[in-house]
């Protein structure tokens, strides 16, 4: 889908487009996991209201300039770079177009966490919402004694009440893996 501000484009992971949550607030979703597609440096659209998470999955990287902050580069491994939506936010490419993972949430209904782990066993903490994406390889996700096996490309989506979401997720990988969770504000 293309961009709020028209400038790139969004494969859209997961969301909870039509929840009754987003029909109450009138919004297409109110928590969403995708991979963006940007073709050139510029601004960032803006999320009124939302935290947002992004990690550099592919390409030279992407260095963000947020508000008046000092320029700070996107992570390309780990943890991904939080920062709030409705900032004025710039993108600048290092070296040519990169593509990023991200989680938007509105941030009086969910907390969220992001990020992009290369090789080895992950444990993915309980969240109402998990979201595995397997990106350039194959990747194993196991809860309790179910394992699901993920071709790259393809993604994993665990949704639980939150009363049942207690246990954590393997993630076992030889390539990267973009990880990431959503649950409700207590």
């Amino acid at each position: 889908m293309p961009w709020k501000n028209g400038r790139g484009t969004t494969l859209e992971i997961a969301s909870d487009a039509g929840s009754p949550e987003a029909r109450a607030d009138q919004v297409p979703w109110t928590w969403r996991v995708s991979i963006a597609d940007v073709p050139e440096s510029g601004p960032f659209s803006r999320f009124d209201g939302c935290e947002r998470l992004i990690v550099c999955v592919e390409g030279r990287g992407m260095r963000l300039t947020i508000d008046d902050a000092p320029p700070v580069d996107v992570p390309a491994r780990g943890e991904a770079l939080r920062f709030p939506g409705e900032a004025t936010t710039i993108g600048t490419l290092i070296d040519g177009p990169v593509r990023d993972g991200n989680v938007i949430v509105r941030r009086d209904r969910w907390q969220s966490w992001l990020a992009l782990a290369v090789g080895g066993t992950h444990r993915v903490e309980p969240a109402e919402v998990a979201v595995v994406v397997a990106l350039d390889g194959e990747a194993t996700v196991a809860r309790d004694k179910e394992r699901l096996v993920l071709a790259a490309g393809e993604a994993a989506l665990l949704v639980v009440p939150s009363a049942n979401a207690g246990q954590a997720l393997e993630v076992s990988s030889t390539s990267a893996v973009l990880l990431a969770r959503v649950w409700g504000r207590a």
